[in-house]
């Protein structure tokens, strides 16, 4: 069988890889390498056993700075694939550790597949659009989320195919455990702009203590974000497992978020999601449960007012969003790649 290698280090990488997996060790011999990206416990190893994925490597490049660890990924994954000759390289998502494996990847002349490509923001300055833009030039085989990402792609020379979200194959196959009664908001801030801002976080964090004055909010807290946390009347609380945050999800009144995938997750459960950015790279769920209020707090409250009253928007789902995105990625990469 040909040989496989799929590289994930963040915490929305297992979700995606979770309902893959299986149906690439079908056709491939596959290896998963997990790059230590994310090492917090719960965002890496209980995950991990959460879901039942494997790894059969554990690279340590946690705790650096995004360069550094940019460097150290790309110099071991690129040994790896010296030493191992894969016939494949396969990555998700738009982080650090997907750029490293991507660059490891070409430089041993491995094909690469890019899961989740063709996402744009349209900023710039975000780590993760940087990253989308590097690995969606370099990759053989580009698989999207929807048709309306096809034309940020027209330059690029890989294959492209339209095979839905992982995410959902992921999240649509859990059973969503009900929370208590009383309405709560859920709040996950966690992106680059809280750290490098000081004006963003300020008023990001002066709209959670407002909007926790009228209605509890529930907050877990990243690692880093802990580490810039205010005072304030938040039930503050660790970071928790993927089904405990999504029963709180479900549960939830509405979530206020910068996290990509919380809003994809949001919109396919129906909640309301209060996106802190002025743009977004998942541009269907606007046509959902989604809305970019940026870090406009009288937006926020009037919003939260309006959910209180029972006025929730309706989700939006393509004919991708069906749970069949691994089956379809699967049948390409195998009609390709297998033997």
């Amino acid at each position: 069988m040909k040989h496989l290698l799929i590289v994930v280090g963040a915490r929305p990488n297992l979700m995606k890889v979770a309902p893959l997996l299986p149906l690439l060790n079908e056709c491939f011999r596959v290896t998963v390498i997990h790059t230590g990206q994310h090492y917090h416990p719960k965002l890496a190893s209980e995950i991990r056993d959460e879901l039942g994925i494997r790894c059969d490597v554990y690279l340590r490049c946690g705790r650096l700075s995004r360069g550094q660890q940019l460097g150290k990924m790309t110099a071991l994954l690129s040994r790896w694939c010296e030493q191992n000759s894969p016939d494949i390289v396969v990555v998700v998502g738009d982080v650090t550790s997907t750029v490293a494996a991507t660059l490891a990847a070409i430089t041993n002349n491995v094909p690469v597949a890019h899961i989740e490509a063709g996402c744009r923001s349209g900023n710039i300055d975000m780590p993760e659009e940087q990253n989308r833009i590097v690995v969606d030039n370099l990759a053989n085989d580009l698989f999207l989320l929807c048709e309306e990402d096809l034309e940020n792609l027209s330059a690029c020379r890989g294959n492209q195919d339209v095979v839905g979200n992982l995410m959902i194959d992921c999240l649509s196959k859990e059973e969503i455990v009900p929370t208590s009664q009383v309405p709560y908001v859920l709040c996950t801030l966690h992106r680059d702009e809280l750290f490098r801002d000081e004006v963003f976080r300020g008023c990001a964090f002066d709209i959670v203590k407002a909007v926790s004055e009228k209605v509890e909010v529930i907050f877990p807290v990243h690692p880093h974000t802990q580490q810039i946390l205010p005072k304030m009347k938040a039930t503050i609380i660790d970071p928790v497992s993927y089904r405990e945050f999504l029963s709180l999800l479900a549960n939830s009144l509405c979530v206020i978020t910068d996290s990509g995938g919380v809003q994809v997750e949001a919109n396919y459960l129906g909640v309301p999601c209060l996106t802190m950015r002025e743009t977004t790279e998942h541009k269907n769920t606007l046509k959902g449960t989604n809305r970019l209020v940026g870090i406009d707090k009288s937006v926020v409250l009037s919003m939260i007012g309006n959910f209180l009253a029972g006025n929730v928007p309706k989700r939006y789902l393509t004919i991708y969003d069906d749970g069949n995105a691994a089956r379809r990625v699967t049948n390409i990469l195998a009609e390709r790649y297998a033997e």
